[in-house]
């Protein structure tokens, strides 16, 4: 059974939770564990339907072990934080489930409660001992004395004693001050950004139905080519004749990169009728970013009943009674098979097809599938949200300083000794230990 200790081989800026549910024995234990995907996955979408995430979704997986929720964030560091939350609901709600979170830097969790930690616990002490079990963090203590050798492994334990332990009776529960920190830290999201901005009818047809589909266009947008910037010239998917004023929900992140973001469209685009104002300046830049995401949606379409996988996939859960006994055809039961299928695409066919193929395919089914109806999209708006956060005081950038490192800026500080600190700083290193702070 794989170990809990491969966070160098993760990808930078990605959040990997290791899912470890109870199984039974003498069973197909990759069905069972798709089975448990399948409850995790429904789960998860009920209290996640109203987040915009900076990057991509949280995509579920299933290793030969375990079930793997994962995350690229790339500078959505909330959204490494908003997993953890997400974890600790799941064990809360499912009390079977083990869950071992790492990212590039390994064991993070650690990292932020790096002022609490026991004194022997490094990172090369800490392979198969971090854990979150019905909502707590669990740390599998070393042994104090000779008599605690018989229920803690002096080394390395496996991941099998690993989670016997955690689920058993002996404690492993961490300390109160590092459960305090982990969830003070994850208590720290940041809010999401309304405003308004004058898009095609189809954009708002989709961010209607997928308000995730946000970020996606905003990407498309900032991390451009010139040939993505040739899908523009034609506006062949979202023509800008037929437009409305329509409320838009960003993460701030995501707000303030599209509202920074330099772009002259192509003359041909036709968005000349276009003004001045925020509204129509973002309107602009996220109607490209479709057009953009909407050209990567190609001959690759993907077809179920081509796929050998997907009909084993559809076989293994009629036989773990997923379909409720419903008849091919009913309304439950195609459903049901929807929510299959989007589970899938997103388990299976992303890590072969990429993030923007999977979201231009989302884009494509809601507007194949999902009727537009302009007047519904034609409602009053409720006012936009104030961006002065944009804009930040030297006074509230040392209160956000202080806030982190606890420390309070001294009044006055000259240039010199700033700098000298500063280089000071860097040259020491950080670990679970903290902080070496310069003498």
């Amino acid at each position: 059974m794989a170990t809990a200790e491969e966070g160098s081989s993760i990808i930078e800026d990605t959040v990997e939770c290791r899912l470890y549910p109870m199984l039974e024995q003498n069973f197909d234990m990759r069905q069972e564990l798709l089975t448990h995907a399948m409850k995790y996955s429904q789960f998860l979408k009920e209290i996640t339907r109203n987040y915009v995430w900076y990057f991509e979704e949280l995509r579920i997986s299933v290793s030969p072990t375990y079930v793997m929720v994962s995350v690229t964030f790339k500078d959505g560091i909330e959204d490494e934080w908003f997993v953890v939350s997400l974890m600790c609901q799941l064990t809360h709600h499912f009390q079977d489930v083990v869950v071992n979170i790492v990212d590039g830097d390994g064991e993070f969790l650690l990292i932020e409660a790096a002022n609490h930690l026991p004194s022997w616990l490094k990172p090369e002490t800490s392979i198969n001992r971090v854990f979150i079990y019905r909502a707590d963090v669990h740390i599998i203590p070393k042994p104090a004395n000779p008599a605690q050798l018989v229920h803690y492994p002096a080394g390395t334990p496996t991941l099998l004693q690993a989670l016997s332990l955690v689920r058993s009776e002996l404690f492993t529960v961490a300390c109160k001050p590092i459960q305090e920190v982990i969830q003070r830290r994850i208590k720290q999201q940041s809010p999401s950004h309304f405003t308004h901005c004058y898009i095609p009818v189809k954009v708002a047809h989709l961010l209607q139905h997928n308000k995730q589909l946000i970020a996606a266009a905003v990407h498309c947008l900032c991390d451009r080519d010139q040939i993505d910037i040739k899908a523009c010239r034609k506006m062949r998917v979202f023509p800008v004749e037929q437009c409305v004023m329509s409320g838009v929900t960003f993460t701030r992140r995501l707000y303030a990169q599209l509202l920074r973001e330099q772009f002259q469209p192509p003359r041909s685009a036709g968005f000349h009728h276009y003004g001045n104002s925020v509204a129509h300046d973002l309107g602009i830049k996220l109607t490209c970013g479709f057009e953009i995401l909407m050209s990567s949606f190609n001959t690759k379409v993907w077809n179920c009943q081509c796929d050998s996988n997907w009909n084993h996939f559809i076989a293994s859960l009629k036989d773990k009674g997923y379909f409720q006994g419903e008849l091919e055809g009913s309304k439950l039961h195609k459903d049901l098979t929807e929510k299959a299928k989007q589970f899938y695409t997103k388990a299976v066919l992303q890590d072969s097809c990429g993030t923007r193929w999977i979201y231009a395919n989302e884009a494509h089914r809601i507007m194949t599938e999902i009727p537009l109806d302009e007047h519904q999209l034609e409602q009053h708006l409720p006012p936009a949200d104030d961006d002065k956060w944009l804009e930040i005081t030297p006074e509230q950038l040392d209160q956000m300083i202080e806030q982190v490192q606890g420390i309070k800026l001294a009044k006055k500080v000259g240039l010199d000794s700033v700098v000298d600190g500063m280089t000071s700083f860097i040259d020491h290193v950080s670990s679970y230990e903290g902080v070496e702070f310069p003498r």
